[in-house]
């Protein structure tokens, strides 16, 4: 199954695109998605663990069941002074 996954920030410009898709094992949950991203992308691996995820503008957690052909938002922890 394939989701699409849109990043902000840093997580952006390190995939290099605001919007991927992500191929998920079918019935995948939001942590299947998060271990795909990291094996996709071994640049994020080390901020996938913090990461939040939201599907229609909610957060979830990462058994949420995700959707063939869904939107999820990949936003990353910030930090600033």
């Amino acid at each position: 199954m394939m989701v699409h996954l849109r990043l902000f920030a840093l997580a952006r410009d390190l995939c290099g695109a605001e919007l991927i898709d992500v191929p998920v094992p079918a019935a995948a949950r939001v942590a299947d998605l998060r271990a795909a991203l990291a094996r996709a992308y071994p640049e994020l691996s080390p901020l996938t663990s913090s990461a939040m995820f939201a599907f229609e503008a909610n957060y979830v957690s990462d058994d949420f069941p995700l959707v063939e052909g869904g939107e999820v938002a990949c936003i990353l922890p910030v930090s600033g002074g």
